[in-house]
């Protein structure tokens, strides 16, 4: 069986594949690195002498076993020196640290500042707060997928009862992951934190993400699979409650002797003022006094492809829909009293009849139907028009982005991610027809300036990547 770039130029193979690994490296993603060293066709792990950033990379994925042959330390080093731990001895300490060795892990958090090496070696000794405490420290590196999805579960895990700054945390942690994963990395931190039995902090993300992408469809798959069954009929129960409350509260003033006007407005005052101040003070089940009002305020939001991010549910133009459903009602009554009655009497012959109970109702139903369907018809003319204008927007957006992937970019960038790296592969990269080294993957090169990329959906959460040789 044929090496996996087995027609690949002899001259080239070295130099492409080091660039491949070390682009695979920088884009965060230890596990493509291990795994096109290990198929390197020659085997060599130490390509361009970089035994430790291999053995870096078995301790991230949690091969730390490997990581201490690689390395070919069968002890953990003595201990820091002077100028605390030189790199392979960081390394070194990790990955017996992750083996379980104690005081290489004290010596690896005092002076080791390679925050991902410390957060992969806590995941895998189960601490957790040093692993967020290091995960947070490590998304001050640039954002990368995973840097990004654990530093955000670390700060939504983290956020304590503190109700400042709770929807913007939020908020900023939905972004942050729909831009580097989409939503499988949103799906993918929350289900991280049901498993931390943070169930209120998973659905907060989840939410504030739904409100903030066109495509939240698995998103709201996601909420109802983390919300406990329970949680979701808490609106009826508390439907059923207000309704049993009400029944006893007039079953009290009839029994009392109240009279009936009295009773009649006391019930409205209590309809409109006490109610809402009751259900206001009552916290969501499962959520803190902070985290209901995040989650209500979230509620109150849609997704707004004009705005093409969260919007109100009410939205701006509800002006216009009532005036609409204004105009709507006085064309229904014009329409109820100038054309309608005066056919009725007409056919019936009965003049009075126009002053009838059943006239009235007839002019009060025109009025509802032509209210109603004013604001349905400016509801959907409205929504056609904006949805006209976000394709619009759209297709400049993608042809813009097609051109800016038919440029070359060998020259600038080593690697490139999720949608830039399939559109750069399908518009500028010409597929050279060498076997892959990787599955999924193809080998590309550029027209232009003749350098080896490494493309296809193998990146966190089946992400495109574009690695340059």
């Amino acid at each position: 069986m044929r090496q996996a770039t087995g027609d690949l130029p002899a001259r080239d193979v070295e130099d492409a594949w080091s660039g491949w690994v070390d682009a695979a490296r920088a884009a965060g993603e230890p596990s493509v690195a291990v795994a096109l060293v290990e198929r390197h066709p020659r085997r060599r792990p130490d390509l361009r002498g970089a035994a430790v950033a291999h053995a870096r990379d078995l301790v991230l994925v949690g091969r730390a076993a490997e990581a201490v042959r690689v390395l070919g330390g069968a002890t953990p080093p003595a201990g820091p020196g002077a100028g605390g731990l030189a790199a392979p001895e960081v390394v070194r300490a990790a990955a017996h640290a992750a083996l379980g060795d104690d005081r290489a892990w004290s010596w690896l958090r005092e002076t080791a500042r390679d925050a991902p090496l410390v957060a992969a070696v806590a995941d895998a000794r189960g601490d957790r707060a040093a692993g967020d405490q290091a995960w947070l420290a490590a998304a001050t590196t640039p954002a990368v997928g995973v840097l990004t999805a654990r530093a955000v579960e670390a700060s939504v895990a983290g956020r304590g009862r503190r109700a400042r700054g709770l929807d913007g945390l939020v908020g900023r942690g939905a972004e942050r992951l729909l831009h580097v994963g989409g939503t499988a990395a949103v799906r993918d931190v929350a289900e991280r934190l049901a498993q931390r039995d943070d169930r209120a902090g998973a659905r907060l993300l989840l939410r504030a993400a739904a409100v903030r992408t066109p495509d939240a469809t698995s998103l709201h798959a996601a909420l109802r699979a983390v919300t406990p069954g329970w949680i979701r009929l808490w609106p009826l129960a508390a439907v059923a409650a207000v309704v049993l409350a009400g029944v006893a509260w007039v079953a009290f003033a009839v029994t009392a002797g109240t009279p009936a006007p009295a009773v009649s407005k006391l019930t409205v005052v209590l309809a409109h003022v006490a109610l809402p101040l009751v259900l206001q003070s009552v916290r969501e089940p499962g959520f803190t006094a902070a985290e209901t009002r995040v989650w209500r305020r979230l509620s109150e939001q849609t997704y707004d492809p004009e705005l093409d991010g969260p919007g109100q549910v009410q939205g701006r133009r509800s002006g216009w829909y009532a005036l609409a459903a204004m105009l709507g009602a006085g064309l229904g009554l014009v329409l109820g009293a100038g054309v309608v009655v005066p056919r009725v009497v007409e056919r019936t012959g009965d003049a009075t009849w126009q002053g009838s109970d059943d006239a009235f109702f007839l002019h009060l139903a025109a009025v509802v139907l032509g209210a109603t369907l004013g604001a349905v018809l400016t509801r959907s003319v409205a929504r056609r028009l904006v949805r006209r204008r976000h394709d619009r927007r759209a297709a400049r957006a993608r042809l813009l982005e097609e051109q800016l992937d038919a440029t070359c970019r060998c020259y600038d960038e080593r690697l490139l991610a999720g949608r830039a790296a399939a559109g750069y592969a399908a518009h500028h990269l010409a597929p050279v027809g060498f076997a892959s080294p990787l599955p999924g993957t193809s080998v590309r090169r550029c027209p232009r300036t003749g350098a080896w990329w490494l493309t296809g959906p193998v990146g966190s959460w089946d992400g495109h990547l574009a690695l340059r040789g």
